[in-house]
């Protein structure tokens, strides 16, 4: 059995409520999806379960390829299906707006969440600038959620946050925007900040998410900048997969990583893919990395 780093678990539709220009769902199968809920096939997703048990996964990204907050039973079902298997880690990825727009709604999901082993809420951002922010996840809005006060209703049901922070040539590409990032986050109480790198598909499907992620990517120069200022300012705690690394700058956690799931050239699984009608893939680009 292959090692297997996470598990990953798409929940929801195709539907979101961002329109980010570099949307790696765009780029890689969003179309196979649709925009109805489908089925959950249960018997695959036990099967997907054992899987990532033997291969020593801990933890588990309830993720989507649209937003998964726009189906919150469905986040809750996948957390009852996950309880018998004990995975000690399970995070939510997620832009946050519905969240933070409908706090009345969604704090009993958030505390039914807590109840049934969630443990991170991971909110994807670009920048610690809110406009920055708003030009990305909510453009057709006049303002930009209230992102202080949505660290605070998380932290309020006793979940973690981590911020989830996707680097481009323009955004955060520098070590004084990286810097200000950790910044933000560590005056917030952000448990964890997570620096990725903005990554191209091989196997894209959207010219046009695909031209904007090509122009957008940061030079090995840039790259090399920030990962020298974290490497001198910082504490070098791990380095996970080769590609990962783990610092405490200042008391904040910081990862360090990319968007690439796929290694030819190791035996170990970046991550394993659960999808809604039962297929299980270890890569988000190639449909012949099917495990099940």
């Amino acid at each position: 059995m292959n090692n297997i780093e996470s598990f990953s678990v798409i929940c929801g539709t195709a539907a979101c409520n961002a329109d980010c220009p570099f949307c790696i769902s765009k780029m890689t199968g969003i179309s196979a999806l649709g925009l109805k809920p489908q089925p959950i096939n249960w018997r695959n997703f036990d099967k997907a379960c054992l899987i990532a048990k033997e291969g020593g996964v801990r933890s588990v990204i309830i993720t989507g390829k649209g937003e998964p907050t726009l189906f919150p039973d469905h986040v809750t079902d996948y957390l009852k299906h996950l309880e018998p298997y004990r995975f000690p880690l399970i995070d939510l990825q997620t832009n946050g707006v519905r969240i933070a727009k409908y706090p009345e709604k969604y704090l009993p999901f958030l505390k039914d969440w807590y109840e049934h082993g969630l443990a991170f809420v991971a909110i994807s951002v670009v920048s610690y600038l809110a406009e920055e922010n708003r030009k990305v996840y909510t453009p057709h809005d006049s303002d930009y959620i209230d992102l202080p006060k949505l660290i605070d209703t998380i932290h309020e049901v006793g979940l973690s946050a981590r911020f989830s922070v996707t680097m481009f040539d323009g955004g955060v590409d520098s070590p004084e925007k990286a810097d200000q990032m950790i910044s933000f986050a560590k005056r917030l109480g952000v448990e964890q900040l997570t620096l990725r790198k903005i990554a191209k598909s091989d196997n894209a499907e959207n010219p046009e998410i695909t031209k904007w992620t090509n122009n957008h990517l940061l030079t090995e120069t840039q790259k090399g900048n920030i990962e020298k200022f974290l490497e001198t300012k910082g504490h070098h705690l791990s380095t996970n997969n080769k590609r990962t690394k783990i610092f405490d700058v200042g008391g904040q956690n910081v990862c360090l990583t990319d968007a690439l799931t796929l290694d030819p050239t190791g035996e170990d699984y970046r991550q394993i893919i659960f999808y809604p009608n039962g297929r299980v893939r270890f890569d988000w680009q190639f449909e012949g990395s099917v495990i099940l």
